[in-house]
């Protein structure tokens, strides 16, 4: 068994609803990792109207900070200028944590993060079952891209995506009474008078 990290990069794309789905990967991460130091490598911004993922998980509970990654660029340099700032940071392992994608795009993104200086890159899903989703027999659905990334990044059970617990964003006091007058306010339906 490898000793505990001490600096973990998390690599994720995504914004608000990418975001949302990994909580419960974050939260297992905080659990078996509570000492490592966490940054996320992921794209800003998405859209103009979607918030990126540092919007969602902020800069203290589930990650210590970010790294910008240029998404859908075609330029090498533009992926290439960002390895030296990684590598001098120096993570102990890299984490694969992003949608499923063609086992080149998987190849490449995992020699990236090699580049990048981490030593280890876990649980790159590079066969098949790990990239595909799992049809329930009795249900007829495929499993959630939640279930998937947690399956491709851990033993099977070891983390609960059905757990409440687990999809909280851990909002501060003064946060949670904001965001519930912001909910309320946006559901209210406005009256126009001729």
């Amino acid at each position: 068994m490898f000793p505990a990290p001490q600096k973990v990069l998390i690599h994720r794309l995504g914004s608000l609803g990418d975001t949302a789905i990994m909580l419960p990967v974050f939260h297992y991460m905080n659990d078996i990792w509570p000492q490592a130091e966490k940054r996320v490598m992921t794209n800003f911004p998405v859209a103009a109207v979607a918030p990126p993922l540092q919007a969602v998980l902020g800069d203290d509970i589930f990650v210590d900070g970010y790294f910008t990654y240029p998404v859908r660029t075609r330029n090498p340099r533009a992926l290439l200028s960002l390895a030296p700032d990684v590598r001098a940071w120096g993570p102990d392992i890299a984490i694969y944590a992003n949608e499923a994608g063609s086992i080149a795009r998987t190849l490449r993104d995992g020699a990236f993060l090699r580049l990048c200086g981490a030593r280890r890159v876990i649980r790159l899903p590079i066969a098949r079952s790990r990239r595909e989703h799992i049809l329930d027999r009795q249900t007829g659905l495929y499993e959630r891209e939640t279930a998937r990334i947690a399956r491709a990044l851990a033993a099977p059970g070891r983390i609960n995506v059905n757990d409440p617990q687990k999809k909280d964003l851990c909002l501060q006091e003064n946060l949670l009474h904001f965001s519930s007058v912001i909910s309320q306010n946006r559901c209210r339906i406005p009256v126009v008078k001729n």
